[in-house]
């Protein structure tokens, strides 16, 4: 089941190079998911600051934005 975010927080350890992002859903719950790599990160926060729309599978580990026409954020 799709969960819509409303909010998220990154992190990153510099001494561990690894991090997570945490999410904030519309439901009131909250989940860690834990990012191996900075790029990893940066894919992900570039995921949540450009789209309004967010939803994150909790069973497959999925975060994914509604279908829009290109060249739109």
């Amino acid at each position: 089941m799709m969960v819509q975010v409303n909010g998220y927080a990154l992190t990153w350890s510099i001494p561990n190079n690894n991090g997570a992002v945490f999410l904030h859903f519309v439901t009131g719950a909250q989940v860690q998911v834990a990012v191996d790599s900075a790029q990893e990160l940066a894919a992900l926060g570039d995921i949540l600051r450009t789209s309004q729309n967010v939803f994150f599978d909790p069973n497959g580990q999925v975060l994914s934005t509604p279908v829009k026409p290109p060249g739109t954020s």
